[in-house]
């Protein structure tokens, strides 16, 4: 029960983390406007 809840909370975690990076990323490459 608890395991299943660490991994759900791990993936949810990767998930934001890996927005987080392609959204930096993207405001990095896009031109000032």
């Amino acid at each position: 029960m608890m395991s299943g809840y660490a991994i759900s909370v791990s993936g949810v975690a990767d998930v934001c983390l890996l927005v987080k990076t392609s959204m930096e990323t993207l405001f990095k490459a896009w031109p000032d406007v």
